[in-house]
């Protein structure tokens, strides 16, 4: 179950980074997921790069606990 859990999450950070990297337009119609700062086209592609970096980082952990076990 943790794998599946961790999984998820990667999907979830991959789907992110690239709606950032290819649609930033329309997510910065999606306020609620600027909260902390003014979303601008430079900023929602910045974040989309963060997140992509985060399920590459995460997916090598998966890849981790795959072959660990």
């Amino acid at each position: 179950m943790n794998l599946l859990t961790l999984s998820l999450i990667v999907q979830l950070c991959l789907a992110y980074g690239m709606a950032g990297i290819f649609w930033p337009d329309k997510l910065k119609e999606c306020t609620i997921l600027w909260f902390p700062f003014f979303p601008t086209l430079r900023t929602i592609r910045h974040t989309g790069v963060a997140a992509l970096l985060v399920s590459v980082t995460l997916f090598v952990v998966l890849l981790g606990r795959i072959y660990q076990a």
